[in-house]
């Protein structure tokens, strides 16, 4: 590898990361000199880079030679590598995987000038789409990466049967593709000058955050360097964390990593269109006109909601043809308050079924925290589904304080207060509880709810 010109780093009183994989790259931070290794203290096997200085905010922290990254291009100038792309119809990320695979089984053969990259990559990331259906099934239950990892896998192996139709290579097996691919969808970066997905050494070991602090990776032309820019200050020891954007679900499946408090996190919740509907035709016509389809996954945070999400609930719901001018999916327009109690009401309805699915409750999952003897999986685990229930029930806090003035009863301090507030705290208190006996519960929320009451809703 080359080397900038050398800057004198300042003393850290970190530990210093020694693992062999990180030797040959730790030299060329030396010679860098604003970042340095240090052994991650949740995970003493991998490594964090910091700040060895005080930094302004777009600073170049690294540089790396483009002749150090390896991209779809190195691919196809690879005649062995060439004809199994084309015979098995790879994207450009099983393209990558299948370069991992090559030369990571010949890693030791004399010429292989990747050998640099290879060694400064593991040999295989433990996301779950490479665990057992069992594993899946007991850690990651009522969570939708169980099924969605679940998918990918099958995926994957429907790729490696195409691949396999035709002789394969000697050093291409079924293992070394999955580990080839379980690191390319962890360690690889996508460059946006040049549009294009890169495998480098350094670059792929960076944190990743959901944070817009974090630092931006890509490739100067000029100067053909892969760049790491800071976009904030940092002061020695600060961690340098890459933006990535990236929801926790799509974390976990790419790098078996979750972020705590990942201001990018969000979770899906479906919304269509009544097949049944007498305006269904206007209504297809007008989502269709918006970009939408008659069934839609909406994205749902814990502190806000979609404007889009809301105005296509208030839509689906809408019975009369003359409202249909009302709808907005600029602005947060509510049609009328029958409408809006309605699809509040439908929503706080799937949010607490979509909870329901899950085996423990927030309270469980932070004392699980707690403990010392948790495994990687577990603890990562545990902290994605903490994630997604706080998203969860954020959104349920959401549509509670919405209903409040639909529903809402003035108090003495001004204010308004639900008058079914009781209920709401019975609810808060079953969505705690273990949800072996499902059934049960069903039946007793629906009786609070007051479902086959018709008169229940106008009492007060």
């Amino acid at each position: 590898w080359s080397t900038p010109p050398r800057r004198t780093p300042s003393p850290s009183t970190r530990t210093r990361a020694t693992t062999p994989r990180y030797a040959r790259a730790a030299e060329f931070l030396d010679a860098n000199g604003t970042v340095e290794y240090i052994t991650r203290e949740e995970d003493p096997m991998a490594a964090a880079l910091v700040a060895t200085g005080d930094l302004p905010a777009r600073e170049v922290l690294l540089s790396l030679p483009g002749e150090l990254a390896a991209t779809l291009t190195d691919v196809e100038q690879d005649e062995e590598l060439l004809a199994l792309v084309q015979a098995g119809g790879c994207s450009e990320l099983v393209s990558l995987a299948l370069f991992v695979a090559k030369h990571g089984a010949r890693q030791d053969a004399g010429g292989n000038s990747w050998r640099g990259l290879i060694e400064s990559l593991p040999s295989s990331v433990d996301s779950p789409i490479f665990w057992s259906e069992e594993e899946r099934a007991r850690l990651l239950r009522g969570s939708p990466v169980a099924e969605e990892a679940g998918r990918r896998r099958a995926a994957l192996e429907a790729q490696w049967d195409a691949l396999n139709r035709a002789p394969v290579p000697g050093w291409l097996t079924e293992g070394r593709f999955m580990d080839g691919m379980s690191v390319v969808l962890s360690h690889a970066v996508f460059l946006p000058s040049v549009g294009c997905f890169a495998l480098l050494p350094i670059v792929g070991d960076l944190e990743k955050t959901g944070s817009e602090s974090g630092a931006v990776v890509d490739y100067d032309a000029a100067s053909n360097m892969v760049t790491v820019t800071s976009s904030i200050s940092l002061s020695p020891g600060d961690r340098v964390k890459v933006y990535d954007g990236r929801p926790n679900g799509e974390l976990f499946m790419a790098t078996g990593c979750v972020e705590r408090a990942n201001p990018s996190d969000f979770m899906t919740l479906n919304a269509s269109l009544i097949p049944m509907d007498r305006l269904y035709t206007m209504k297809e016509e007008v989502a269709t006109a918006m970009g939408f389809s008659s069934s839609v996954d909406f994205p749902i945070f814990e502190d806000r909601f979609t404007t889009q999400h809301l105005a296509y609930l208030r839509m689906s719901r809408i019975t009369d043809a003359a409202q249909m001018a009302k709808v907005s999916f600029e602005n947060d327009v509510i049609i009328s308050q029958e409408n809006e109690y309605e699809i509040l009401q439908l929503l706080m309805g799937d949010l607490r079924e979509f909870l329901q699915g899950y085996e423990t409750g927030m309270e469980e999952d932070v004392k699980e925290l707690q403990r010392t003897d948790l495994t990687r999986r577990e603890r990562m685990a545990a902290l994605l589904r903490l994630g997604e229930k706080r998203v969860l029930r954020g959104t349920m806090d959401g549509v509670r304080t919405r209903l409040a003035p639909i529903r809402g009863i003035p108090t003495k301090s001004g204010g308004l207060q639900d008058p079914n507030a009781d209920l709401v705290e019975i609810f808060t208190a079953i969505e705690e509880l273990p949800q072996a006996p499902g059934k049960l519960m069903d039946g007793f929320k629906s009786w609070l709810r007051g479902d086959n009451d018709p008169d229940f809703k106008s009492r007060r």
